[in-house]
């Protein structure tokens, strides 16, 4: 399990088979038995001068998952049956390096929660 990068795009890659390409994937995580997988994916990226602006989506075993926030710190859980991440209001990357606003609210599979659960170590 990798990410194979061309083109200006991003795709995760299981077993030599690539999944769909987006522009950048991050926090690839996999389940402890290597059967689950997730990342972060973005897509419809606009550039200006030192700044992009993308929008995001977690990704679980292939399917797009929708929740709140703009993901961020993506987790998954060892059995990989749940995923966890932060909801921000919005990320920009800049110079490379992504900078986020509003506050960090806990999202665990597409809901907002109070409290991460135990296995979450982001």
């Amino acid at each position: 399990i990798y990410v194979a990068e061309g083109y200006d795009r991003q795709e995760v890659c299981v077993n030599h088979q690539a999944d769909k390409s987006y522009e950048h994937i991050t926090d690839l995580r996999v389940s402890t038995d290597g059967a689950h997988i997730a990342y972060l994916a973005d897509f419809q990226c606009l550039s200006g001068s030192l700044d992009e602006l993308c929008k995001r989506t977690v990704v679980v075993d292939h399917i797009e998952k929708s929740g709140p926030g703009t993901p961020t710190q993506l987790d998954l859980s060892p059995d990989g049956r749940h995923f966890a991440y932060l909801g921000r209001e919005a990320c920009i990357l800049h110079l490379g390096h992504e900078n986020c606003s509003g506050s960090r609210r806990p999202v665990v599979d597409g809901v907002r929660t109070d409290v991460l659960p135990s296995w979450y170590h982001r």
